[in-house]
């Protein structure tokens, strides 16, 4: 994907860990086999396969998992698909789940981290809500820092919309300008579907679907009278998507 400038999804220095803090404009990739000691787990899995960048290696062991803001559809479902996919396919044994969101990043102590496993969320996608439970407020940026260090955590999944990221954006500054090597990897859930370079985010189908049925109630009531009319309200703030698609 070419943007700006002449830069193109290929230049990846300045998003990664062995050089993300390097002065200049951040074009080209890292050599992988010479930066990190860890060969990638499904390159070993699946060898007949052929991956973008066969190089690629990890680093790494433990993995922190970030649920902020409001609840949306689909939050459980998240959880339970990061959790497998880092344990089934790149065999990560330590995968945390911060409750209350950022509160529980900035305060670890008073919302004290879920250790996930694949039995723990084996079933919540057929639950509603979070089981990580969603909370706003909390951010503090050096506090975070502090705490992932002294748990040795050095990759954060953070799960939410404009404001979750924008927070998110804040923690990768603070840590780039401490030198802190963490990588912090945004997941886009929003029912406004209002999250930059984003097609679609979590939870905005669902919210759509809801939306037409809410639509439709209304236009039966409001056709079933005499000079009926019916007024439906539906969420976005700044985003109108969820009305248009509906």
């Amino acid at each position: 994907m070419a943007v700006a400038g002449g830069e193109t999804s290929g230049h990846l220095k300045k998003h990664h860990l062995s050089c993300w803090q390097e002065e200049g404009d951040g074009l080209g990739l890292p050599e992988e086999n010479v930066v990190n000691k860890v060969v990638s787990p499904l390159a070993k899995e699946w060898p007949s396969m052929n991956f973008k960048n066969p190089n690629e290696l990890v680093m790494g062991h433990i993995i922190q998992n970030d649920s902020k803001a409001g609840l949306r559809p689909g939050l459980n479902s998240i959880i339970r698909g990061l959790t497998n996919c880092l344990w089934h396919e790149y065999g990560v044994r330590e995968v945390f789940g911060m409750q209350a969101g950022y509160n529980g990043l900035s305060d670890p102590d008073i919302y004290p981290p879920i250790k996930l496993t694949p039995d723990f969320v084996r079933e919540i996608h057929m639950k509603g809500g979070s089981v990580l439970k969603a909370g706003r407020g909390g951010f503090d940026a050096e506090k975070i820092l502090d705490g992932l260090k002294k748990l040795g955590v050095n990759m954060v999944f953070l799960v939410g919309g404009d404001g979750t990221q924008f927070a998110g954006n804040l923690l990768y500054e603070a840590a780039l300008k401490r030198g802190q090597a963490v990588s912090i990897v945004g997941i886009p859930k929003s029912i406004d579907n209002d999250v930059v370079m984003f097609d679609k985010t979590f939870g905005f189908e669902s919210a759509v679907a809801e939306a037409s049925e809410v639509i439709r109630n209304g236009w039966v009531e409001a056709s079933s009278c005499d000079k009926g009319v019916g007024i439906v309200k539906l969420m976005g703030r700044d985003a109108g998507f969820v009305a248009m698609f509906a």
